[in-house]
C-alpha cells in the first residue's frame, strides 16, 4: 500500500475518533439540558427564546451593515412585535451593543474595519 493510502486511512481513523468524542460531548450537553428542563417542571420559555433570537438577529444585521443608523432605519420599517419586543425595544437593546467591546471584537474577527459612516460628514 502506498504512503498516500496509509495517510488517508490514518486521517479517516483520526476523524472518526474526533467525531466520536464530539458526539459524546454533545450527548452530555443534551443530557444536562434535559435535566435542567425537567427541574423547571418541563416549562420552556418560548417568548424569552424568541426575544433572544430576535436580539441576535438585530446584532447580526448591525454587524453586516456596520452602521447603527442603517440598522435603526431598517428597524423603523418593521412594525411587528417579536418576542414581546417592538422595533423601538429592539433598537434600545441594540444601541449599547453597538458601542460594546463584544461588537468591536466581532467586527475585528470578521475583518471589518471601523470606518466613518458614509451618513456623517467627517
Amino acid at each position: 500500500m502506498g504512503q498516500l493510502a496509509e495517510d488517508a486511512r490514518a486521517l479517516m481513523a483520526a476523524t472518526a475518533d474526533v467525531a466520536g468524542e464530539k458526539v459524546g460531548e454533545a450527548r452530555k450537553r443534551l443530557a444536562a439540558a434535559v435535566q435542567r428542563l425537567a427541574a423547571r417542571g418541563g416549562q420552556v420559555d418560548l417568548i424569552g427564546w424568541a426575544r433572544s433570537v430576535e436580539i441576535g438577529a438585530c446584532r447580526a444585521g448591525l454587524l453586516a451593515s456596520g452602521d447603527i443608523t442603517v440598522a435603526a432605519r431598517m428597524l423603523s420599517f418593521d412594525g411587528r412585535v417579536i418576542g414581546g419586543l417592538s422595533a423601538a425595544d429592539r433598537l434600545k437593546a441594540l444601541l449599547p451593543f453597538s458601542v460594546s467591546r463584544a461588537y468591536a471584537d466581532l467586527r475585528r474577527s470578521v475583518g471589518a474595519q471601523l470606518l466613518p459612516s458614509p451618513n456623517f460628514a467627517v
